[in-house]
């Protein structure tokens, strides 16, 4: 199944977008994900405690496998090595829906590779039963980001949810009038 699944990958990324042969391709992969979900969710109900623990951290890894893909995904979308495009950027700022680590990428921050490290230790976290870190933290401790560049981070996003429900409450209070 393994092999399959890295050949739909592959499929996926060689062909163009809108192409038969990408959509074949996704339709692939999305058809095995659900059967691998459907299994696990099914084993994750067992009785057995050794059989359901295995599912739910099975579940958890893949969760966090796609929060991982995506990501990647969104900062090769954007063209560029590493930084999100403006117009990617703006959008997501607007929407007040930012990942930390995007917002740390967008400033220059850090890079998609240190962030890309810190979400594989956080899912390593989830998987042997630990609280996780948040990825500042362990953008800290791995030497990627220093503590007043986390704070800066932070504010940043704190900054911009600020303004988006500024926005919201100006455009409901124009609604009511």
């Amino acid at each position: 199944m393994e092999e399959s699944i890295s050949r739909l990958v592959r499929q996926f990324a060689q062909s163009p977008a809108g192409s038969a042969a990408r959509e074949e391709a996704r339709s692939g992969l999305v058809a095995g994900a659900r059967i691998i979900t459907e299994s696990l969710l099914e084993l994750a109900s067992s009785q057995n405690p050794d059989l359901r623990s295995a599912a739910l951290s099975a579940l958890a890894d893949i969760v966090m496998s796609i929060h991982q893909a995506s990501f990647t995904a969104r900062h090769m979308e954007a063209g560029t090595e590493g930084v999100l495009g403006r117009t990617v950027e703006s959008e997501r700022c607007s929407e007040g829906a930012r990942l930390f680590g995007e917002v740390a990428i967008s400033r220059g921050l850090t890079k998609v590779e240190d962030v890309l490290r810190a979400l594989n230790i956080q899912k390593r976290e989830v998987l042997a039963g630990l609280q996780p870190r948040l990825i500042g933290e362990i953008l800290v401790s791995e030497g990627a980001l220093t503590s007043d560049q986390v704070k800066t981070v932070l504010m940043a996003i704190r900054g911009r949810l600020l303004k988006g429900i500024e926005e919201q409450l100006a455009s409901a209070e124009k609604d009511e009038v």
